[in-house]
């Protein structure tokens, strides 16, 4: 017996020498944060695993990543921010904006925007159920599955000529005439949490949730035709030509990667053809001993904003005296603005010689153990 529980205890102590994490609310994006990561630009190959616990991943080859940082805008920042009042921030759902609501326990999309490109067909509507595109807490073993939707109709006059031709070439009913089409997407999500581990990119190492995720999009369009009697719909979606809309039924399947110290991924991909994949993105740079160093992005608060000539930077928990590096670059890291100085509890820039666009006002004290960064718009 003795000998047995020996055995057990080592077992226990090498199984506990691995962390298995929980990826907590406070990774969750919100307005006025910044993304900053390495993009891939090409497919790649990519040597994946089985689902399981307590796994070694090292990507550390990944070579050619291009540093884009990916602000969260605000929702009233947006094209359509108006017919969404109730979002908080603009994210990218299927190529399209997705107007997102940011809650204690997740980001849902509620709505959305865009162009049908081939339709030369540009909508703004909302999603006849939310559609969920991060959680959190989550851990090992977590399974989701959410269906999402929503539909765009116009009239057949609206569309652009030589659209309406190619529809109405493909009307199946002889003698009647296409008076208007609706667009409709349905969309399926299922999600799990399916391995954890160690993860190592170009960017430094990290414990990781895996989360494996399939997304099934059906566009179906159809057309309102008209006969002498009567008008009914009718489904075209076999009919239409990839390059009007590609309707049909759409499989992506993604791997994400998260940690629970930072709001990006840190690593994420989306299978591609001949067994390669695409999409590739990683958080460009991951700080060794990343809980020595405090993210003060929350205690960073930044108006007015928009801002025309005197920004005011208020700042909780902060020690008086303590001297910061205060930058401003611009959408691509240029640096635009930079100065040193202690800052206060209340704090108060001169802006109104920098050009109207969208910045990052970025803090970190000398000691290189607190830092933020918050989105500002400067207008003129």
């Amino acid at each position: 017996m003795k000998n047995v529980c020996t055995l057990f205890f080592c077992l226990a102590m090498v199984w506990s020498s691995f962390a298995q994490i929980t990826v907590n609310t406070t990774t969750l994006p919100a307005a006025g944060d910044v993304l900053e990561i390495a993009a891939v630009p090409v497919d790649v190959a990519i040597t994946t695993t089985l689902a399981g616990p307590n796994q070694t991943w090292n990507y550390e080859s990944l070579t050619g990543g291009l540093d884009q940082d990916q602000a969260i805008v605000p929702a009233s920042s947006g094209s359509a921010g108006a017919d969404f009042p109730d979002a908080d921030i603009v994210v990218d759902f299927f190529g399209f904006d997705g107007y997102a609501k940011v809650n204690p326990n997740s980001i849902e999309v509620i709505g959305v925007s865009g162009e049908f490109a081939g339709l030369a067909l540009p909508f703004s509507t909302r999603l006849i159920d939310p559609a969920i595109v991060r959680r959190a807490p989550m851990q090992y073993n977590d399974v989701y599955s959410d269906d999402a939707s929503f539909g765009v109709a116009a009239g057949l006059n609206v569309l652009p000529q030589a659209i309406t031709d190619v529809i109405n070439s493909v009307n199946p009913i002889p003698g009647s005439t296409i008076d208007s089409i609706r667009v409709s997407y349905q969309i399926e999500q299922n999600q799990s949490v399916d391995a954890w581990g160690n993860m190592t990119t170009p960017g430094g190492s990290a414990d990781v949730l895996r989360v494996s995720q399939m997304d099934v999009a059906n566009v179906a369009l159809e057309a309102l035709v008209s006969t002498p009697v009567t008008s009914f719909w009718v489904d075209l979606t076999s009919l239409i030509p990839p390059s009007i809309l590609q309707t049909g039924t759409q499989t992506f399947d993604y791997e994400h990667f998260y940690a629970s110290d930072f709001k990006e991924p840190i690593l994420s991909y989306q299978s591609a053809d001949f067994g390669l994949f695409t999409n590739v993105q990683y958080k460009r740079s991951i700080p060794v001993g990343v809980n020595e160093i405090e993210n003060i992005a929350n205690d960073m608060h930044v108006f007015p904003n928009p801002v025309k000539h005197e920004l005011n930077l208020n700042l909780d928990n902060i020690e008086i005296g303590t001297t910061y590096q205060i930058q401003i670059t611009d959408m691509s890291g240029r640096l635009i603005w930079e100065t040193t100085q202690d800052l206060t509890t209340n704090n108060q820039f001169d802006v109104s010689a920098i050009e109207a666009g969208l910045y990052h006002l970025r803090i970190l004290n000398e000691e290189k153990t607190k830092g933020g960064t918050r989105l500002i718009e400067i207008l003129r």
